[in-house]
């Protein structure tokens, strides 16, 4: 005898909301985006209750929520069940997403990569990607003369301000923060930049450092805005003196050549910071590597924080200081949402902004007592002392 198609699949259950709902959320999400195809039978109650870890009642509330919504329906007797009730074109061509970003070489970034995997997971396997260079041109004139079916635009610089209505088109912005947009309509995924740096300000100078420089770069990212804009808050409010000479924003020539002069400005200011704030993984390790290239020790010398983590760059010690942004997860939701706009044409939670993680390791302690002392040694040794704007004097 023929028996109905039975869906199996796994919970994940990491949410603050309320059981019912949550488990709704879990379902809906999946019959949206095709994971439960429309006709299928949900396992047995009995069976969903112990893997959701849920009373019967407090499933049967999550059923009926999605049956007043016509995703599901109900039959009884012996052949009955809970039923999906999203039917889709089974002939339907691909959809093609057109993916915006600003990076000359996307598939060499460990970051966009980890946006990529969670992209693919989100978008499912009926959406295509098109990679496109972001540039002036109009995002809502490329969706159209492109024929795209929706777009997802990364960390834009431009791609807003040279935009006409993005409300008018399924998109989703990925990292952006919601201080940079005014329009409540507009839909985007980002993680907390903002309490990823106040965790970060609170453990220098909980460890007692007061001279924290900060290395930033690409000034038109609004995440590098939030993260200067909290640094600088944080300084105010814990009643420490923003040092203009201490911040560095604005890179006009290559990240090596970049870091490699705010690294010497900073070590030759009469007071040097003794911690340095860089705002990217990458930033951090070329940070880390023009210190050493001065004999000074991370972070027996100067502490060095970095923002981002990628394992397989960590191989050696000092190992970073940092926050981790969940890379796929961000990914994944904004391809969850841009494939809910387009099937559904609307999307529930517009913006979504992400936790981060704050892991102290290695790169970080106390100030060291020697600091000064062993610069002045260090650029009298190489004969660098006549290239310096500021003479050292001790403190």
């Amino acid at each position: 005898m023929k028996t109905k198609n039975t869906i199996k699949f796994e919970v994940q259950d990491n949410l603050a909301s309320p059981a019912y709902s949550r488990v709704a959320d879990f379902l809906r999400d999946k019959i949206r985006c095709g994971k439960f195809v429309h006709g299928n039978r949900l396992p047995p109650e009995p069976e969903l209750a112990q893997q959701f870890g849920i009373s019967r009642v407090t499933l049967r509330h999550a059923l009926k929520n999605l049956e007043q919504q016509g995703l599901l329906i109900r039959r009884r007797g012996w052949s009955g069940g809970n039923f999906v009730n999203f039917p889709r074109h089974k002939s339907a061509a691909p959809k093609t997403i057109g993916l915006i970003n600003r990076l000359m070489h996307p598939d060499k970034d460990p970051y966009f990569l980890q946006l990529m995997d969670g992209f693919r997971a989100g978008l499912g396997d009926n959406m295509n990607l098109l990679l496109l260079k972001e540039t002036d041109t109009d995002v809502v004139e490329l969706y159209h003369n492109c024929r795209l079916d929706g777009v997802l635009i990364t960390d834009p610089c431009n791609a807003l301000e040279c935009s006409s209505d993005l409300t008018t088109i399924p998109h989703v912005i990925v990292s952006v923060s919601s201080a940079f947009i005014d329009d409540k309509n507009l839909v985007f995924v980002d993680t907390d930049n903002i309490s990823g740096t106040l965790s970060i300000m609170e453990h220098l100078t909980g460890l007692g450092h007061k001279r924290i420089a900060y290395i930033g770069g690409y000034p038109k990212s609004s995440n590098l805005q939030d993260r200067l804009g909290s640094y600088k808050k944080f300084l105010k409010q814990a009643g420490i003196a923003i040092d203009p000479r201490l911040i560095y924003d604005n890179p006009s020539q290559d990240y090596e050549a970049y870091i490699y002069s705010s690294v010497k400005k900073l070590l030759t200011l009469r007071y040097p910071p003794t911690a340095i704030f860089a705002a990217g993984f990458y930033l951090a390790m070329a940070t880390i590597r023009n210190l050493k290239d001065y004999g000074l020790l991370v972070p027996e010398d100067i502490s060095v924080v970095g923002f981002d983590d990628f394992d397989r760059f960590t191989y050696h010690p000092p190992f970073l200081t940092t926050v981790r942004q969940p890379l796929k997860k961000l990914g994944f939701e904004a391809g969850r949402k841009l494939v809910e706009w387009i099937n559904t044409g609307t999307v529930r939670e517009k913006q979504l902004v992400l936790p981060v993680e704050f892991l102290i390791r290695s790169s970080s302690s106390a100030p060291g007592t020697n600091f000064k002392n062993k610069i002045q040694k260090k650029i009298d040794r190489f004969g660098k002392a006549n290239a310096f704007s500021e003479v050292i004097t001790p403190f």
